[in-house]
């Protein structure tokens, strides 16, 4: 795998068009997903010409009070002929001579060509590129349909998680994984990550929406609807028990710490109590403080950390695991941190609920109470066919609490916390998605171990 610098390509531009485009740049960056600083002031941290004759291409780091972000633009000449995606115009600057105009690279597919090249040391001579949509923390390109680039958006110092993951686990023989093909990165900063494509793939998400799509459409039972999802929930389970066992080989196994668990458990809480009832917020708080009684809690590992159904994708070749980059507004050193296996367990059945919340959303053919008992059906079986794949793997029974109900207490925290952090993101990015969280968390809090 190639992994490339940033030093032999430095040629200067002129400065005056460095300034003119930090004009441009907060307009522009307000309406990208990836910017988690609205309204912040911005200042040009450092740049970089990664292309010198135009179509020029400058790799810009761009410092807010909070974070550091990469922004590549081109720059081309004026009423040139090219094709530019929707949404990423930049804004035009003025040269002694001429108009010129700046866009972000991952519209201009040009320029990333070029980028390619650039970073895998080659002249690929790629014929196709596009874009991948709804991503949130970062920004992907799609070459011939064959590789990806993702491009990282928000910089920390040191090897960025996705990237350490991904070699740790290729390694240690996890094949649920797209090879790795080539970092482009510099002493202090990992800037992009290439690896192959898996073509023809379909996210866990996708798959799970269409299976209580066909469920609401029929009006029958889970089990006979077309497009059941419980044989794909139990290969995913006996996946993630194989994620989770090669994780454990490859950053090895530490004793728990409950203590944190609580602390971070209850700071998620205390993050969202100006949302809360305060009631309901003393009786999570009072849950999180059940885990010091328990005296069997399994081990800490280093986890995926943003794990759902997002984060899965199915092939021909069965289950691949995406982004291990995990919660982006979290350090690389808190991302590291080791946790129960249990917390990414939690993630992905709270994804579950999400997908039977999202679906009922959109869906007119029932009466309202005949699609709650089907969407309850529906994660109540999947939910079921997880848990029991991956709680039966042999891989895992030594990172898991050997009590039963120490286990069930210990996932439902976990699923607690989980709901916690959807609320915080919910109600900063899409407060009409609030109630889902809420209500999880309320029946959450309000339920009695056992039952």
């Amino acid at each position: 795998m190639a992994f490339i610098g940033s030093n032999w390509w430095i040629q200067m531009i002129k400065q005056d068009y460095i300034d003119q485009i930090k004009q441009l740049l907060p307009s522009f960056l307000q309406n990208q997903r990836w910017f988690a600083d609205s309204n912040s002031e911005i200042e040009i941290s450092s740049w970089q010409v990664l292309k010198q004759d135009f179509p020029a291409l400058v790799q810009i780091l761009v410092q807010t009070p909070k974070s550091l972000y990469q922004v590549i633009v081109s720059i081309h000449e004026k009423d040139r002929n090219i094709h530019i995606g929707d949404g990423f115009f930049i804004g035009q600057i003025n040269s002694e001579e001429k108009i010129l105009d700046v866009y972000e690279i991952v519209g201009d597919h040009l320029l990333a060509k070029y980028l390619l090249d650039m970073i895998t040391n080659t002249n690929y001579d790629s014929q196709t590129v596009r874009a991948l949509g709804l991503e949130q923390s970062n920004s992907s390109l799609v070459y011939d349909e064959k590789l990806i680039l993702k491009i990282f958006r928000r910089l920390h110092r040191g090897t960025n998680p996705e990237v350490e993951m991904n070699e740790a686990l290729d390694r240690v023989g996890f094949n649920h994984l797209a090879a790795p093909v080539a970092l482009w990165k510099n002493d202090d900063f990992d800037f992009a990550y290439l690896q192959e494509f898996l073509a023809g793939g379909t996210e866990g998400w996708a798959l799970a929406l269409t299976s209580l799509r066909d469920l609401f459409a029929s009006g029958v039972s889970p089990e006979e609807a077309g497009g059941d999802f419980f044989p794909e929930a139990g290969r995913l389970g006996e996946m993630t028990a194989k994620l989770h066992s090669s994780l454990a080989k490859a950053f090895g196994v530490y004793e728990a710490e409950p203590s944190q668990w609580i602390s971070s458990m209850s700071t998620m809480v205390e993050n969202i109590e100006d949302i809360l009832d305060p009631e309901l917020k003393d009786k999570a708080l009072d849950l999180f403080s059940k885990l010091s009684s328990l005296s069997d809690v399994g081990a800490s590992i280093r986890i995926h950390g943003d794990y759902h159904l997002g984060q899965v994708m199915r092939t021909d070749l069965g289950w691949f695991v995406l982004d291990f980059e995990g919660e982006p507004a979290l350090s690389f050193d808190k991302r590291r941190q080791v946790r129960s296996p249990l917390k990414d367990i939690a993630g992905f059945l709270r994804s579950l609920h999400y997908a039977v919340e999202v679906s009922k959303m959109n869906q007119d053919s029932l009466q309202d109470q005949e699609v709650d008992q089907l969407g309850l059906e529906w994660q109540r079986r999947n939910r079921n066919g997880f848990l029991e794949a991956y709680l039966s793997s042999p891989l895992i029974q030594d990172l898991l609490p050997q009590d039963p109900m120490a286990l069930q207490i210990l996932l439902h925290l976990h699923e607690m916390e989980k709901a916690a952090y959807e609320i915080a993101y919910e109600n900063s990015q899409r407060p009409n998605w609030l109630p889902i969280p809420l209500g999880a968390f309320s029946k959450l809090a309000n339920q009695t171990f056992g039952k």
